[in-house]
């Protein structure tokens, strides 16, 4: 409250005047003698002051904005959220959800099941994590499945995995020709492939399962086993070290997650049955996840029933390395193992040393994978030219 006076020779009424000036109210009355007043609403005043008090210590007081950085690894993926599992020395936090920072959504880089990344997240005054974690890097991958996308393009389907284990069934929806596809692209994300034959508690014969496999895939390591019996389970488990990442890829209905609460002794993903009438399985996997168990790092996948190739080079010639090595006896080195003279190949076919049936698969695979990755390069170059021609157009529109 405060007042001040000022002549005023001529006698009025008198009157009260009020206005604001911010979230200040002045009131003044003019009367017939020089007596001006002036209140200011001290309420308002100390409401408004109150807030702005509020506002500077939340902003000076750190507890509320302490940003940490922690390692973790991708466990599960849905569109553009994550679920993300933090070191053991986070434990307590494991499960934690996190979102994709805005320049690794713009340059493309989308980690997937199995990744490790730079996450931080803001924590409280006692420690608890606040909010989302963002995701700000992917640490380098010692290993990448991937395999074509319909189309055009790759999908990225689990990293750092060390064994995978490509799981078939011991029935009609066996197929040779999907392990040999599944074994070419473990080999080029760099992971080792294990040719798992479920069911065989229900096969009287597994020889000629077995005789199959290692016709078109060499000496690739195999095992047979019965979630249901318990036969080869053993041999399975020795597989489980701590500190392994195990991938199981298959199609539907071939027991991967019942393998999976086999080998770890209780129920933790969900199973189905497969159908009759062409032992074919339902989708009972949704997504890929990643399960934690004693220190052993399983990832349950979806079933594939198609799984093509594409820049898989290197994962063909392990998968056929008898082939690759019988080629460099031919007599000339552009041979095409048709009607050359010296042709090693053929000889090797013709004495029974190679099958046909796999060198039909062999030239079937390089002719897929050659069709498919010039389609990749040339679907890359595209995206490439479009993305130099977004950038001129911005700069002349910027002069």
């Amino acid at each position: 409250m405060f007042a001040f006076s000022t002549p005023c020779g001529v006698n009025r009424k008198p009157r009260r005047i009020s206005f604001f000036a911010g979230y200040a109210l002045f009131e003044f009355t003019l009367g017939s003698g020089t007596q001006v007043s002036f209140a200011e609403s001290e309420h308002r005043m100390r409401h408004n002051n109150k807030k702005i008090r509020e506002t500077d210590k939340m902003n000076t007081n750190d507890s509320f904005n302490q940003t940490k950085t922690v390692t973790a690894r991708i466990v599960s993926v849905h569109k553009n959220r994550f679920q993300i599992a933090l070191d053991s020395a986070e434990r307590k936090a494991a499960g934690h959800d996190a979102v994709l920072a805005g320049r690794l959504l713009y340059r493309g880089e989308i980690p997937v099941v199995g990744d490790y990344i730079e996450a931080e997240f803001e924590t409280s005054p006692v420690g608890k994590p606040v909010g989302d974690a963002r995701i700000v890097s992917i640490l380098p991958r010692k290993s990448l499945i991937t395999r074509p996308e319909y189309r055009v393009g790759t999908q990225n389907m689990a990293a750092n995995v060390d064994i995978c284990f490509l799981v078939v069934s011991a029935n009609a929806d066996f197929s040779v020709n999907r392990i040999a596809r599944y074994a070419s692209a473990v080999l080029q994300g760099g992971s080792k492939p294990v040719v798992v034959l479920t069911k065989a508690d229900l096969c009287s014969d597994l020889s000629e399962y077995m005789h199959r496999i290692t016709e078109i895939c060499g000496n690739i390591q195999m095992h047979c086993v019965s979630s249901k019996t318990g036969v080869g389970i053993d041999e399975l488990r020795q597989y489980l070290v701590p500190g392994t990442t195990i991938g199981l890829f298959g199609s539907s209905g071939v027991g991967k997650s019942t393998l999976i609460n086999t080998l770890l002794g209780r129920e933790i993903m969900r199973t189905g049955d497969i159908r009759e009438k062409d032992d074919k399985g339902r989708h009972t996997t949704m997504h890929r996840q990643l399960i934690e168990a004693d220190g052993v790092f399983l990832v349950d996948t979806p079933g594939m029933r198609e799984f093509g190739i594409c820049e898989a080079e290197e994962g063909l010639h392990e998968v056929f390395r008898d082939i690759e090595e019988t080629a460099r006896q031919c007599r000339f080195r552009n041979c095409t193992h048709k009607n050359e003279p010296g042709c090693a190949v053929r000889q090797a076919i013709e004495d029974g040393v190679l099958s046909q049936k796999q060198y039909d698969l062999y030239l079937a695979l390089q002719a897929e994978n050659s069709v498919r990755t010039a389609s990749e390069k040339r679907a890359q170059k595209n995206k490439k030219m479009i993305g130099i021609s977004k950038k001129r157009k911005e700069l002349r529109n910027n002069h």
